[in-house]
Parts: structure tokens; sequence; C-alpha cells
């Protein structure tokens, strides 16, 4: 995993608990403390941050190949 794409997957998992946290105290009855828009988009900003993190890494993994081929 490179140096970028740590903190950016770290981040992304810290939205999603955030999500997953939303909906479950809305799921136990409670008012959740995020509304539909904003944990829509904090749902999408999570995958977004999850498939560049994925897509770096992979990358990294493809420069490696290329360097070991040589």
């Amino acid at each position: 995993m490179t140096a970028f794409a740590k903190p950016i997957l770290i981040a992304s998992l810290i939205l999603f608990v955030i999500f997953f946290t939303n909906v479950g105290i809305g799921a136990a009855g409670n008012t959740e403390f995020l509304g539909d828009v904003p944990q829509m988009l904090l749902l999408l900003a999570s995958v977004f941050l999850f498939v560049v993190g994925i897509l770096r890494c992979e990358a990294r993994s493809m420069e490696q190949d290329d360097a070991d081929r040589i």
C-alpha cells in the first residue's frame, strides 16, 4: 500500500463508520443526526475515497509488476 493510498482508505473508513452509526441510530428508533441528503453525500464521499484508494493501490501494484519484468 502506498503512502498516498493509506490515508485515503482510512478517511473512507472513517466516513463509512459515521454513515453506519447514523443508520444504526435511525434504525434503533432514535433521531438521526444526519438527514437524507447529507447521509447520501457522506456515503458518496466514502465510496469515492475508497475507489480512489483502491485504484491507487492497483496502480502501484502494476508499477511494481512492470519494474520486476525489466
